[in-house]
Parts: structure tokens; sequence; C-alpha cells
């Protein structure tokens, strides 16, 4: 028999790991902030969101794709973005069996990475310090 102490134990437990492992996530991508890959991928992602959205946040997914992309231009070429900027949209498509349906599956894998470069690009004035 379990006691409400047990289960309150286990409740913590349970929190503790979950609050560690979403820090060390959004460490891991800590890493790539300011990284042309990231720009580019963002870039991607955000180009096809505006089109599987609703149209009240096509603005803000279009800006950010613009964004993105002119830092990854900014950081290795023209040239070199516009391949990446194609691989990465290649993969997306992949990644979503090529159905605007299924485009949560590009939410879940780059929606949280994303945020930062998406806030950013619509609130340019609230950015204290980028690590670009």
């Amino acid at each position: 028999m379990v006691t409400m102490r047990g289960k309150a134990k286990q409740l913590n437990k349970a929190i503790s790991l979950t609050s560690m492992l979403l820090v060390l996530g959004v460490s891991s991508h800590a890493d790539e902030r300011g990284s042309p890959e990231l720009a580019v991928r963002c870039s991607a992602y955000f180009f096809m969101a505006a089109n599987a959205k609703s149209m009240d946040e096509f603005n803000d997914y279009y800006a950010g794709g613009e964004y993105a992309y002119n830092d990854a231009v900014k950081l290795i070429g023209e040239t070199a973005a516009l391949e990446k900027f194609n691989a990465a949209t290649s993969e997306i498509n992949e990644l979503i069996d090529r159905k605007w349906i299924d485009f949560d599956k590009a939410d879940e894998r780059y929606g949280v990475i994303c945020a930062d470069v998406l806030r950013e690009a619509n609130n340019p004035d609230t950015v204290v310090a980028s690590p670009r």
C-alpha cells in the first residue's frame, strides 16, 4: 500500500528528473545559438510554417524566416546559405511526409529550438544581447 507521503516522494522525484532533463535539453541547444546551421534550419522552418499556420501568424513566421536567413547569409555567405536552406527545406518536407497536415512534426522538432530567433525577429527592440 502506497501512502500519500510515498506518492509525494515519487512525484517530487519525477518533477526533479523532468526539470533536469528540460535544462539539459535547453543547454544542448544553447551551443547552436548563433550558428549558421541553426539560422538556416530555423529559416526553412519559419518559411514553411508561414504557409502551414493561420493567416494571423503568417507575418510573424515570414519575418522570422527572413531574419534567420539574413543571419545565415551574414555568417556563411549567400551561396552556402541557399544550399543549406534548400537542404533544410527538403529535410522538413521529408519529416512531414510532404503533407501540410503533418506540420506538427516540424513544430515538435524546431518550435523550441527556434523560439528565440522568432522572438528576436518580431521584437528587435527587446533583444538585450545576442551571442552572435
